[in-house]
């Protein structure tokens, strides 16, 4: 494994941006087993590259769905979830919560079904109460997603890079790019992740 240390606005992450095109050079070249990435399809570039930047997103989806977007091409393949989330260091937590990796995370944006809050008594004392509203949507019946760590959603977006890089046996990716992933993880997770990451460089070797 290869690391790039530098302080804060020394262009890290634009060099991992770069790499992959979403930046174009203005001058120089990038190489890539000899090859000026220019001269690649773009298709062909990114599919044997996988890279975590450092403002990843979720999606208002459940965990499972949001591990398995790493690899659209085996999104309905929950063994390959499992172990992502194995690698990921996220299946220790996520196990552990009611509703498993069916947990549906919070959304980025509230949900308004009235402007009265629920659980708010009517005049006439009864409770307001949108259940049925969640239920046609397929949402938790808690109506709110799990308070999950900064460290915890960290570690499913590692999991979601592993879907497509380390899982499949297949893989075609020969590249891992990771901005900062282990920012938010405690000594212990950090070290498991690294270790992670070095056995990928093993393999692509």
């Amino acid at each position: 494994p290869q690391v790039i240390v530098g302080v804060n606005g020394s262009g890290k992450s634009t060099i991992l941006k770069l790499a992959v095109r979403l930046y174009e050079p203005e001058e120089g070249q990038i190489l890539v087993d000899g090859h000026d990435i220019r001269t690649l399809r773009l298709f062909d570039l990114r599919q044997a590259v996988c890279v975590l930047f450092q403002d990843y997103t979720h999606f208002p989806l459940s965990i499972r769905d949001n591990i398995a977007l790493g690899d659209p091409t085996n999104f309905g393949n929950d063994d390959h979830v499992r172990a992502a989330a194995q690698l990921g260091g996220a299946s220790s937590f996520v196990e552990k919560l009611p509703e498993g990796y069916d947990t549906y995370l919070d959304r980025p944006v509230r949900d308004y079904f009235s402007g009265i809050p629920e659980g708010t008594k009517t005049l006439f004392g009864r409770s307001i109460d949108y259940s049925f509203v969640r239920n046609a949507g397929g949402m938790s019946a808690r109506g709110t997603g799990p308070s999950l760590s900064g460290g915890q959603m960290q570690r499913l977006a590692v999991s979601r890079t592993f879907m497509r890089s380390v899982v499949r046996e297949d893989s075609t990716v020969g590249l891992l790019l990771f901005d900062e992933p282990s920012a938010s993880l405690d000594p212990t997770a950090e070290h498991g992740a690294s270790t992670c990451r070095r056995v990928r460089a093993a393999r692509a070797r």
